[in-house]
Parts: C-alpha cells; sequence; structure tokens
C-alpha cells in the first residue's frame, strides 16, 4: 500500500508508482505553492519509494525558486556492498525536480554524479584506491 496526499494538494493521475525511473511524478494542485511546500511534498512521497531503505542515504535537499517554476535537488547515496576483501561502492545522485509554477507537474531527473570506494575497517572507515 502506497500513501498519497488528498486531491486537494496533489494529483497522482497517469503516474506508473511502480517505476523508479518516471520522470512524470503527478501534479500539485495547490494554489498557493511556496518553496516550503514543495520541499516538504517531494520529501513525503520519498518517504514512498524503494530508495527510502537500507544501503540509501539523502545527502541534501533544498528547493530554489524562479519566477516561472521550483526546482527541487535531493542528493542521494546509494551502498553497493563488496563482499569479501572488496571495498564498497558508493554512488552519489542527484535527484532533480523541476514544477512549474502554472502547471504544478513534477517532473524527475535522476543522474549519477559520481562514485567511490570505501571500506570498514575496525572502526572507522577508509577510502578504497581501487
Amino acid at each position: 500500500m502506497q500513501r498519497v496526499f488528498k486531491a486537494s494538494v496533489i494529483d497522482f493521475t497517469g503516474v506508473d508508482r511502480n517505476n523508479e525511473d518516471e520522470q512524470y511524478q503527478g501534479r500539485i494542485t495547490l494554489t498557493d505553492l511556496t518553496a516550503e511546500k514543495v520541499k516538504m511534498i517531494i520529501e513525503y512521497l520519498w518517504l514512498f519509494t524503494s530508495n527510502n531503505n537500507y544501503s540509501n542515504a539523502i545527502l541534501e535537499s533544498y528547493t530554489t525558486e524562479s519566477a516561472g517554476e521550483f526546482v527541487h535537488i535531493m542528493k542521494q547515496a546509494r551502498l553497493n556492498i563488496g563482499y569479501g576483501d572488496k571495498c564498497d561502492s558508493i554512488e552519489v545522485y542527484e535527484v532533480r525536480y523541476t514544477i512549474p509554477r502554472n502547471t504544478g507537474t513534477i517532473q524527475k531527473v535522476k543522474s549519477l554524479d559520481h562514485v567511490f570506494m570505501a571500506r570498514r575497517t575496525g572502526d572507522g572507515i577508509e577510502i578504497c584506491s581501487e
């Protein structure tokens, strides 16, 4: 079961919530939209994705606005465990949500920013050169 906002806040018509790569995320139907409300809605929606589980983390989350649109950026990290003597890889993504003021439609674009390798050593972490 997935939670949703009331129709007075967001409309999910035409959204495939099971497709992680879906760009269209719905339409915010609030008439008094602010950067704070956009941030709250996007972060709330993230709670009900497959990225909200072990091995994933949000590093940064913020909203900017211009005369024509809101842009919400989430920097996300995903841990890929390296078994045995192998280092773990950590993928860092930028997920950009664009919401035009005149339509309220939410478009999401996810892009890989960088990858680095690390491993646990006793009670610490070391960056791998692999």
